[in-house]
């Protein structure tokens, strides 16, 4: 599974999908990172300080995209390698907890759905989502491998009783978070979990939000210093954050 998902996407990765304007806004703070050691966006400069604090995007897919362009270099692949790195990540820890749950069978099956069902979700794509999320330079593969990761690392900590387990999961839901804010509503899933197990379930979900704000906290500290031209920043998105 992983070589076919390799093989259908690295041949064409360097033009397609096309590389839109929002993939140019994530690689561009990200090459600034490299280079300067600024983590700012320059297409936006004079706009709340986005050139001196890109507030725009969460930090740790820029960041990953940064270390690649410092080893490889700026283009297209080196940028997109990560994603497609992320994709695989997925691929094998669906694979483990899958495996964990059910047995060799079932983890073999999420994998393999991963890899080839279509489920229509964008345009203009082939809706297969390892596929269509895993080779666009774009946060949102990230996600799946920080909550499949804390599932796991869940599953770990109910064996164990091990609270740095618990601590474990949430930091992984943190990073999840990190990536993307929709990886914070993991974050009340596996707490139902742990208070649906009745045993120590209060040091339990400590140690689990423990772990979630250690993840968070270099990101705030960084907000922190200048929260106005966070909030200026954010004003390009108002309209996108209605959970209603």
């Amino acid at each position: 599974l992983v070589l076919w998902s390799l093989g259908v996407t690295l041949p064409w990765l360097d033009r397609f999908p096309l590389l839109e304007a929002a993939q140019c806004g994530i690689a561009a703070p990200a090459w600034k990172l490299a280079t300067t050691g600024v983590y700012g966006n320059d297409l936006y400069a004079g706009f709340h300080r986005t050139e001196e604090l890109n507030y725009e995007y969460l930090s740790l897919f820029p960041l990953a995209v940064a270390g690649s362009f410092k080893l490889f270099g700026l283009g297209v692949l080196p940028a997109r390698a990560v994603p497609v790195a992320a994709g695989i990540a997925v691929l094998l820890l669906t694979a483990r907890l899958g495996r964990r749950i059910a047995g060799e069978g079932a983890g073999l099956a999420a994998a393999a759905a991963l890899a080839f069902v279509s489920l229509g979700l964008f345009d203009e794509t082939t809706g297969i989502p390892l596929l269509d999320l895993a080779r666009v330079l774009r946060y949102d593969i990230f996600v799946p491998v920080f909550v499949v990761a804390a599932c796991l690392a869940l599953l770990r900590a109910l064996e164990t009783g091990s609270l740095a387990w618990f601590a474990v999961a949430g930091a992984s839901i943190g990073l999840a978070t990190l990536s993307h804010v929709i990886g914070a509503f993991a974050l009340p899933l596996l707490a139902l979990v742990v208070l649906a197990t009745g045993v120590a379930r209060g040091r339990r979900l400590v140690a689990m939000a423990a772990g979630f704000g250690a993840a968070l906290l270099p990101w705030l500290l960084y907000v922190a210093r200048d929260v106005d031209a966070f909030r200026g920043q954010m004003t390009r998105h108002d309209e996108r954050f209605d959970l209603l």
